[in-house]
């Protein structure tokens, strides 16, 4: 895994992050990350737990490829007010493509609703049935 991507894959650091496993020779890059995904936790701990170099390392070589943000004015308590409101919300996507001699651009402009709800995927959807079926 690697958080700066290299260029070329035959220069990539070997020896301590090498380990022999099973008579087969695996690479396990102890110091990268790959696509990983940065929450407010991890980002919490890069500026609260790591010195100010790995910091410094982490931060200027951290690469967004997409991020989603979640407007707290925009939530809702339920998927039924959600659904409610994207149903009666209007709103139309248009896209129109300016051509320049030099610099062409197409424009994009959503008016979808965003309304947003969270869900408790640990509790709702797992441990309170994993805890039911023990009690079975």
């Amino acid at each position: 895994m690697s958080w700066i991507p290299h260029k070329n894959i035959n220069e990539m650091r070997s020896g301590n992050d090498e380990e022999e496993m099973n008579n087969d020779q695996n690479k396990i890059f102890t110091r990268e990350i790959d696509l990983a995904i940065l929450q407010e936790d991890g980002l919490e701990w890069i500026e609260n737990v790591c010195s100010k170099d790995q910091q410094k390392e982490l931060l200027e070589n951290i690469e967004i490829i997409a991020a989603a943000i979640y407007p707290k004015s925009l939530r809702k308590r339920n998927f039924a007010e959600m659904y409610t409101n994207d149903k009666k919300h209007e709103g139309n996507n248009n896209c129109r493509l300016e051509i320049q001699k030099i610099n062409s651009k197409v424009v994009s402009i959503e008016e979808e609703c965003y309304e947003w709800t969270s869900v408790n995927m640990v509790g709702d959807l797992l441990v309170n049935k994993l805890l039911e079926l023990r009690q079975r």
